[in-house]
């Protein structure tokens, strides 16, 4: 493989936000350029980072639903620069420490200055050279990844927390291929029903919201046998954390996401 460094795939030019900001201005600008985080300033100096993963933790506690989330400061949401990666290093290592992370996103610096930042779907670009590696060979089983549509918003959240990926498949009841929800999905689904249900009802209703209620449908899937340049192609296009995979039965087999991507870059890939 070649020889990938953090500069060829990090945003240079990532959305910034002051920390006294309310989290409403946060989630616009990461909304307009697409992007997973945002740099958080203090007068005007960067100072920490918050991404999509901070705020699920946060928004979907039941200690948020007396609040009014999206006015509530950035401060509460931001992580501190504490593992910065510098641009010279392989996307095979950054790879490794994306994954270890606990939300994600990390800063990538020259001594003290920040020059962009590194979260999962940026490694995209690194598999768009066309290869021959199969879909089949970085995929996880399906019977280790889906949920249905009539799951709760709720035990996706916990799914996502405890399997440490960034995304799950979306099955209909009868096992076929739906749609795909990520940290962000959730984000936004949680503002949603915290901003429309009044405080009183929430306990009761955060139970019967579903993830019918939240899931687009996927345009494309991916079979076993499609190269996986191709696939993350259709990711970027789509704006999608991962994909479902399926047989030349059209069996849903498997589920190609962001995780997956990040293990094959981090075991394939030159250092």
């Amino acid at each position: 493989m070649v020889m990938l460094k953090i500069r060829d795939i990090m945003l240079t030019t990532p959305p910034t936000v002051e920390k006294s900001q309310p989290l409403s201005r946060a989630l616009s600008l990461m909304e307009e350029q697409r992007a997973y985080c945002a740099i958080v300033l203090e007068s005007g100096r960067p100072y920490g980072f918050i991404s999509y993963k901070d705020v699920l933790k946060k928004v979907s506690s039941a200690r948020f639903r007396s609040m009014h989330a999206l006015s509530i400061r950035v401060s509460s949401f931001t992580n501190p620069f504490t593992n910065k990666l510098s641009e010279d290093m392989s996307i095979a290592e950054a790879a490794e420490h994306v994954l270890k992370s606990s939300s994600s996103c990390l800063p990538v610096c020259l001594n003290d200055k920040l020059l962009g930042i590194l979260y999962p779907k940026l490694f995209l670009k690194a598999v768009l050279k066309p290869t021959d590696v199969v879909v089949a060979q970085v995929m996880r089983p399906i019977k280790e990844a889906a949920l249905k549509m009539s799951d709760r918003v709720i035990h996706a959240r916990k799914v996502l927390t405890e399997q440490e990926v960034f995304a799950v498949p979306v099955l209909t009841e009868d096992g076929k291929a739906y749609g795909v929800i990520d940290e962000r999905d959730l984000v936004k689904a949680y503002i949603n029903f915290l901003t429309h249900i009044p405080e009183k009802r929430q306990k009761a209703q955060i139970s019967y919201y579903l993830l019918s209620d939240i899931c687009k449908r996927v345009k494309h899937i991916v079979r076993e046998e499609d190269y996986l340049d191709i696939a993350a192609k259709l990711m970027i296009e789509e704006d999608l954390s991962g994909l479902p995979v399926v047989a030349e039965s059209e069996e849903v087999v498997g589920f190609l996401g962001l995780k997956e991507i990040l293990n094959f870059i981090s075991s394939s890939f030159k250092r």
